[in-house]
């Protein structure tokens, strides 16, 4: 009887541990690269929901023209520099429950955030792609919950 449950345990590990080194995981779980764009993509939308925050508070003599051409350019840029900002590891996995709800609250929360906060910001120049690739997953109150599944066994009760 011991003999069999070591090979099944044997065998369940390192189903686990291939899985993992390819890349893959068994459970639903997203890679930090994955997590990344999904996160860079959710603030390049954050970006464009705040100007029309903005432009809502302020009206539209706000000079729509000249803000909505930064902002959509502050928004890509810092879409393309949120990778370089984040503590997102690319190798590690990250709960996908966290990643899509620092998503969402990007999109919501981080969205309303820099809209209100726009006029009190500093203007934005080379550093505000920046700032707002950093700020967003902040405003948003993002906290990712790495996987717990060190060899594909996902922590199932709390001790």
């Amino acid at each position: 009887m011991k003999l069999n449950l070591i090979y099944i345990l044997i065998i369940i590990l390192s189903h686990c541990f291939v899985l993992n080194e390819a890349g893959m995981n068994a459970y639903n779980d997203l890679k930090g690269s994955e997590s990344k764009k999904l996160i860079a993509n959710a603030i390049q939308t954050a970006e464009l929901s705040a100007l029309n925050i903005y432009l809502a508070n302020n009206g539209m003599s706000a000079g729509i023209t000249a803000i909505a051409s930064l902002v959509v350019v502050n928004g890509l840029l810092a879409q393309k520099l949120y990778p370089y900002v984040s503590k997102i590891e690319d190798g590690s996995y990250y709960s996908k429950i966290s990643v899509l709800q620092c998503v969402e609250d990007i999109k919501t929360k981080g969205a309303i955030s820099l809209g209100l906060s726009y006029s009190e910001l500093p203007s934005s120049g080379l550093g505000g792609p920046l700032r707002d690739a950093a700020l967003l997953p902040e405003f948003a109150s993002c906290e990712l919950e790495k996987s717990e599944s060190f060899i594909g066994v996902p922590k199932v009760i709390d001790l």
